[in-house]
């Protein structure tokens, strides 16, 4: 879930650098330079899906192999998870400083044109599709795992741990399904050829991002309760102080 998080910091922060350059910075014209944001806004994404795709392999080895092997709960194990996706992220953009199909063009974001039909499907399949498949192979099959240990097991304490594996499991699916609702528009356009479809999907990916994170606070309870207690106490302290 950290690891996640700061996906998604890095995301908004990038995204902020490339909204600052397109509004604030128009005579930065390099073509270039103007593909690094584009690898660097297409890394971004990526690292977000392939955060989720790691959180699901974490949760098939602390719910399916854990019983087997010892080292698929060791923090080694999942810090090396985690690398694995970080490498993966960093080298799936590179097709964006590798070739030039994209370019500098006034008042729009450094993304791929819609004419390079070709980079635009990899984008969509290498970013999204991959990772989101993966998810959902994994997940379907811990789920029905553990409603089968549940109709098996009759120990309460194990039970217990069951379902709390299928409430984390729940709530994982749910933020990526808001996440990937932002591609959705970018998959219209490829089957249709609508031009607005692909404007949509680029700013749907941003409002999906703030989305998933309000959803966090409403499922996580430990962390909404962390947060009423901070204000709680920042409230306290403010009044005593006045």
């Amino acid at each position: 879930m950290c690891n996640t998080s700061l996906a998604s910091i890095l995301y908004c922060i990038v995204q902020c650098i490339n909204y600052i350059y397109l509004a604030l910075i128009p005579w930065e014209t390099h073509d270039t330079a103007c593909r690094w944001r584009g690898y660097f806004g297409y890394m971004a994404i990526a690292a977000v899906v392939y955060s989720y795709l790691a959180q699901a392999v974490s949760r098939f080895l602390n719910c399916i192999i854990s019983a087997k092997y010892h080292w698929a709960v060791l923090y080694k194990t999942h810090l090396i998870l985690i690398c694995i996706q970080w490498l993966t992220v960093l080298i799936i953009p590179l097709p964006t400083v590798l070739t030039k199909d994209i370019y500098y063009r006034p008042y729009s974001l450094c993304w791929v044109p819609i004419e390079y039909t070709l980079h635009v499907g990899y984008s969509v399949v290498a970013y999204y599709l991959i990772p989101a498949i993966l998810i959902f192979i994994i997940y379907i099959y811990i789920y029905f795992r553990i409603k089968y240990l549940h109709l098996n097991v009759s120990t309460t304490t194990i039970r217990g741990r069951l379902n709390r594996d299928l409430e984390i499991l729940y709530n994982i699916i749910i933020l990526f399904v808001i996440y990937t609702v932002g591609a959705i528009p970018t998959l219209l356009y490829l089957i249709t050829g609508i031009h607005v479809l692909y404007e949509i999907g680029i700013v749907s990916l941003t409002f999906t991002v703030a989305v998933e994170k309000v959803v966090t606070l409403l499922l996580d309870h430990d962390m909404r309760s962390i947060i009423i207690l901070y204000f709680r106490r920042s409230m306290v302290q403010i009044q005593t102080a006045t």
